[in-house]
């Protein structure tokens, strides 16, 4: 056996016995790569305020005035013949009902400088047994006579004839207080209306306001 050979062998010999004793000698560790972590990165943002604080920086606003009505008093006249004015709003708004069955609040928001003239705003219903049936809320024009009986009535025509009507029967200081009553008043006259439909023989609003004013007898 030559030099070389026994070199090798004994090489070969020397790796197994290494081994042998790895194997036998578990606390030997081979040493690893210690993972350090990243710290986190925190941007920093605006907190929101508490409840508390958050309520007591804001300020509440005023509440928006009510609108005050620009209503007439009804003269002496007008209140004594009230049924009459009811009917004859009655028979013009709501044509297709027995007037006997239609119920009408109005407020009077002008006259002419003539006094024949009464501008209002009327709510007329048809009333039964079970409640409202139908209902109409509108402008009107009163015609009356000398001695303040109703001579005839006038209401806008529907759809495009509403607005050249109003401009023709009605003058600019009595067309601005239409808005006021898609702002909560003709809601009150709908809710008197419906009591009385309780209480049938009870008059309407414009005769439980404050006294009458003096009768203006028209002129000529």
């Amino acid at each position: 056996m030559s030099v070389r050979r026994i070199k090798k062998s004994t090489l070969l010999v020397s790796i197994i016995l290494l081994l042998g004793l790895w194997a036998c000698n578990p606390s030997v560790v081979t040493p690893t790569a210690t993972l350090i972590p990243v710290s986190p990165t925190f941007t920093q943002t605006a907190t929101a305020p508490a409840p508390t604080a958050l309520f007591a920086t804001i300020s509440p606003s005023p509440m928006p005035p009510r609108l005050l009505i620009p209503m007439i008093t009804s003269d002496a006249v007008q209140v004594e013949r009230w049924k009459d004015y009811e009917t004859s709003l009655a028979k013009t708004i709501l044509s297709f009902v027995s007037p006997e069955h239609v119920l009408c609040e109005w407020d009077i928001l002008g006259r002419s400088d003539s006094g024949r003239d009464v501008y209002v705003w009327a709510l007329c219903a048809a009333v039964g047994t079970s409640g409202i049936n139908s209902a109409a809320s509108v402008p009107a024009l009163i015609h009356i006579e000398r001695n303040g009986a109703v001579h005839s009535i006038e209401i806008p025509g529907d759809g495009t004839a509403y607005a050249k009507d109003t401009v023709r029967m009605f003058p600019a200081e009595v067309r601005d207080k239409f808005d006021l009553y898609n702002s909560g008043r003709a809601g009150e006259l709908e809710k008197h209306l419906e009591w009385r439909r309780t209480h049938l023989g009870e008059p309407p609003l414009i005769v439980l306001s404050p006294t009458p004013t003096s009768n203006p007898t028209p002129t000529e």
